[in-house]
């Protein structure tokens, strides 16, 4: 099997495994929202977790390429490290307790 094919079954290999994981994450993280939240509300909040993870599915891929192009990819990093301490600050801020 010459090195070029090789490699491509690595990383289909690879791609597939992720996939999986992910996909399995997803169901347990809606199986979790749907089990800590208060019963009148367990529809709504596991379909609103599948909502965010499907809008963060669509919006991450395009402003992630958007600032790519902008910016290159030090642009791209400093964005990801922007809302990643957003975010941090904003669960120091509203966490309970």
């Amino acid at each position: 099997m010459s090195q070029a094919r090789l490699l491509t079954f690595e990383f289909l290999s690879l791609c597939t495994i992720v996939f999986l994981a992910l996909c399995n994450v997803a169901v347990f993280y809606n199986a979790l929202m749907y089990q800590v939240s208060a019963p009148e509300f367990r529809g709504y909040n596991a379909n609103m977790l599948m909502l965010a993870v499907h809008c963060g599915s669509f919006l991450g891929p395009v402003v992630g390429g958007l600032l790519i192009e902008a910016g290159g990819y030090d642009l791209f990093f400093q964005g990801a490290m922007g809302v990643t301490v957003v975010a941090a600050g904003v669960m120091l801020v509203i966490r309970p307790g």
